[in-house]
């Protein structure tokens, strides 16, 4: 399965910022299973950071909450999401 790309965008005074490590957490939906926890996002540019999540399970629903830092003030400092991954379908090819 591809990893799953997620993204944040952050501003300092409003104005994008690539100064800043944010984290990341992840955690299951279904129990509350937290996976991910605090892992370093990278600057891709223009305030955007990236992290590559290759944990996930078809079916399951998990939170994210990235964390820009306590360098920016509270209503800059998080962003929030969810994301449900698709079920694995299995495709079999028979040949004769």
């Amino acid at each position: 399965m591809k990893p799953l790309i997620i993204t944040a965008f952050y501003t300092k005074n409003s104005v994008p910022t690539t100064t800043l490590s944010p984290t990341i957490k992840i955690r299951k939906v279904s129990n509350s299973e937290l996976v991910i926890n605090d892992a370093v996002m990278t600057s891709i540019g223009e305030g955007q950071y990236v992290y590559s999540f290759s944990l996930t399970e078809p079916n399951e629903t998990y939170t994210i909450v990235c964390d820009g830092g306590g360098t920016l003030a509270n209503s800059e400092r998080y962003n929030y999401a969810t994301c449900e991954t698709p079920a694995i379908e299995l495709i079999a090819s028979f040949s004769e």
